[in-house]
């Protein structure tokens, strides 16, 4: 018989480890305000050990009272719900108020780089949410019950395809940021990228993911070679694009970026044109072989054959950027 005994430890919820904190302060007759202990409770993610030790690095100051102004000499500046407000901005492609939140942000004495990971952490989350089931359920046992709900309803707001791709875009920032002069500068063309996603993707409210598979399976038992017997036309693929980018994902990563910043621009026939930004994604795409993966992927979404036409889309997708550009930073354009 086996000696060894097994033990397994899970992170503690919120609501228990702020309750923690508070009888831990109490016995060592300092009051915190709550607001600080919910701060600490954020930074814990879950453990007792390190919120037991931002605690004592408080307690340590000497004073009786540990409000937020006193609790920032030692605890990194957070703001859950200032991260929570960029995502909905992200969501609502408010760019201008994203960026703004940032530059705010950094002048109350931020950190940008806990900013970051704060943001990044809240996108995992809010797919977890959206996977389902046990998933979700760990994705918000960290977080305090207000914090859930808006959690909840921010993953509600869009798709998982989207989702995924904002996710993608944010974690892109943190190898430039780094190197960057400006620390805030990456994560504003970031904010902005995201911000752009909505020129291709319609945010809708509700389950929208089992409203596309709903699409979906009502489109798989059309004819497959008459584009027009099945009543698809642009619209409904501009609006669908991320699923297909998202589809993509799985076959290569790359593939799936650059048709991520190309966009349907005509629908003729059967023959679908897709318009790309640079020459070079151009010519990526007009390999056969890649032809043929994107038009299973097309069949596959919209349950219908397409033939794929690439062309270049320079001069709108230029100019697109360019607005997004001027309306986030300001500026005009001098010739």
């Amino acid at each position: 018989m086996s000696r060894c005994q097994r033990f397994d430890f899970k992170r503690l919820s919120s609501a228990v480890l702020f309750e923690r904190l508070r009888d831990l302060a109490k016995r060592e007759g300092i009051k915190v305000e709550e607001t600080v202990l919910g701060q600490i409770v954020e930074l814990a993610g879950g453990s007792s050990r390190d919120a037991e030790g931002y605690l004592g690095k408080l307690i340590t100051l000497g004073e009786k009272t540990i409000t937020p102004a006193v609790a920032s000499l030692v605890l990194p500046h957070s703001d859950l719900a200032q991260a929570l407000d960029f995502i909905g901005y992200l969501i609502k492609a408010e760019t201008s108020r994203a960026v703004e939140l940032i530059n705010s942000f950094l002048e109350e004495g931020g950190d940008i780089a806990y900013f970051y990971r704060q943001v990044l952490n809240l996108m995992r989350k809010m797919l977890l949410v959206k996977l389902g089931g046990k998933l979700a359920d760990e994705a918000s046992i960290d977080l305090l019950p207000e914090f859930q709900e808006k959690l909840i309803d921010l993953s509600s707001r869009l798709t998982q395809a989207r989702l995924q791709l904002m996710l993608e875009r944010w974690l892109a920032a943190d190898s430039s940021w780094r190197s960057s002069e400006l620390w805030q500068l990456p994560l504003e063309l970031a904010a902005v990228e995201i911000g752009s996603l909505t020129n291709t993707a319609k945010v809708e409210g509700g389950n929208s993911d089992e409203n596309s598979k709903a699409k979906t399976a009502t489109k798989s038992n059309l004819p497959a070679d008459k584009v027009e017997a099945s009543g698809l036309n642009l619209q409904q693929i501009t609006e669908r694009w991320l699923e297909v980018v998202a589809d993509l994902r799985e076959y290569n990563h790359s593939l799936s970026f650059i048709l991520s910043v190309a966009r349907p621009i005509k629908l003729e026939g059967e023959t679908l044109t897709v318009g790309f930004s640079y020459q070079l994604h151009l010519d990526r795409v007009k390999d056969p072989k890649i032809i043929k993966v994107v038009e299973e992927s097309l069949a596959k979404i919209f349950g219908i054959k397409l033939r794929l036409r690439g062309e270049s889309d320079e001069a709108t997708t230029g100019a697109d950027l360019l607005s997004n550009v001027l309306t986030t930073f300001g500026g005009q354009v001098i010739e």
